[in-house]
């Protein structure tokens, strides 16, 4: 059993039965035992543990945040969009809730709220493709097509090099009555991105619809090489293969996509089809309809951590000394010792005064920048603290624990694709809690 699963077994315990006493309920420990349940996907026993904590404690927004993801994830979205509300009734300036909060709602069908959540969402982290995806997703599905294509192409000018954004001005300009503008978007898309299934699976039902059943089996077969598992790829190149191949060839296609949905009605129908006539049939139902070309399926639910749960739950790595090898190359001021003493009496203050004044004596140590930045960030001054681990990267770029540490704080502030990056050289660097955190931002 590891560490981490004892704690969560033991926080839950404590939190969830009904005998413990006021003098033992620990708050932050409840909070760290319920999100560590999410971790474990153990979304009933979170419940069960952030009810408590919202009982004892009923302006915690992130209580209720938190118990809110549960929910989503057991499928209550009334239950979950509810809790969100609360959320951002008591911080309103809590942007993760409205992009959750927006996700509910669209899975409810509440696109217009959905939009609105998304839209607040990048007053407050314009950075993020995926709440832009979402929201453009959203304007789409209220038919807001102009809103939709002016966002588009917002989107592309952030994101040149993306295919989302070439993908959703396609959609949008479909919707004007534009189809040749929204097939070559659909080809500028791939052109950026080969990969991208989204636009792959786009591509190929233009092709399907357009009765170009060879060029569609082959578009739908590159998909396929990306997401082999995907039984309504696998239905529609049957779909295309009753049309030019053999009946065989069709049926091994429905026979895989029964064994991956076995309850999908459309797999059942397609399956069990007696004629090929019955089959052409089905082709031209499943293109007449309303979402053929433009499936959902490039709609992100994101499960991203909270960064301040990160932060609490992994820290940043504690400050380094210097190797008796370090000592003779750098011979460090006794300020340096000093300032690495305050650190460890928690004079937090003290330190950066001692260390600043090392630095001013010998600015080549790259710990002196390291323990600072530490010293920095316990004083909540972030920014300070990122710039000192910055240079103590650029004397010595192969520094894990700076790296570690400076994603730690961006994750604090946010940023989250230069803590992706980070994370990444810490990871590389040797240091496994990088890609655990990763993980779980993922």
């Amino acid at each position: 059993m590891t560490v981490r699963l004892a704690k969560f077994i033991l926080f839950a315990m404590t939190s969830v039965f009904p005998y413990a006493s006021k003098a033992q309920w620990d708050i932050p420990h409840s909070m760290e035992a319920g999100q560590n349940a999410l971790d474990f996907h153990d979304y009933k026993t979170a419940i069960a543990i952030f009810n408590r904590v919202v009982a004892s404690r009923p302006n915690s927004h992130k209580a209720y945040y938190f118990r809110g993801i549960a929910k989503q994830n057991l499928g209550d979205y009334t239950g979950s969009e509810n809790d969100l509300t609360q959320t951002l009734s008591l911080n309103p300036f809590y942007y993760e809730a409205y992009e959750q909060r927006g996700a509910v709602r669209f899975i409810q069908g509440k696109y217009a709220p959905a939009a609105e959540d998304y839209e607040q969402a990048t007053l407050f982290n314009n950075g993020r493709i995926e709440i832009w995806n979402n929201l453009i997703l959203s304007e789409l599905k209220t038919k807001d097509f102009n809103a939709a294509d002016s966002l588009s192409e917002m989107m592309i000018r952030k994101w040149p090099k993306k295919a989302d954004g070439y993908l959703l001005k396609s959609r949008a300009r479909y919707g004007m009555g534009m189809k040749a503008e929204a097939e070559a978007l659909a080809d500028s898309a791939l052109n950026h991105d080969p990969f991208h299934l989204p636009s792959l699976t786009v591509k190929a039902n233009f092709l399907m619809a357009d009765r170009k059943w060879e060029e569609a089996t082959s578009m739908y077969s590159r998909a396929l090489h990306i997401h082999p598992k995907n039984s309504r790829l696998l239905i529609h190149r049957g779909l295309c293969k009753i049309m030019f191949a053999t009946e065989q060839e069709a049926r091994a296609d429905f026979s895989l996509a029964r064994d991956i949905a076995p309850d999908d009605a459309l797999t059942k129908r397609c399956a069990a089809s007696t004629s090929k006539e019955e089959m052409k049939e089905i082709e031209q139902e499943v293109v007449a309809g309303n979402d053929f070309l433009y499936p959902d399926d490039i709609f992100y639910i994101t499960r991203n951590t909270d960064a301040a749960y990160i932060i609490n739950k992994y820290d940043m790595l504690p400050p380094q000394y210097l190797s008796d090898y370090q000592k003779e190359a750098y011979n460090p001021p006794t300020s340096f010792t000093s300032g690495y003493g305050q650190l460890y009496q928690h004079d937090f203050l003290a330190a950066v005064s001692l260390l600043s004044e090392s630095i001013s004596l010998n600015p080549n140590i790259p710990e002196a920048y390291y323990n600072r930045a530490f010293a920095y960030a316990k004083s909540n001054s972030i920014d300070k603290a990122i710039k000192d681990l910055g240079t103590a990267i650029d004397k010595r770029p192969a520094y894990a624990e700076a790296y570690y540490n400076r994603a730690i704080l961006k994750l604090w502030l946010n940023d989250i694709d230069g803590a992706r990056s980070d994370l990444s050289k810490a990871g590389e660097l040797g240091i496994e809690m990088a890609y655990k955190i990763i993980q779980e931002m993922n």
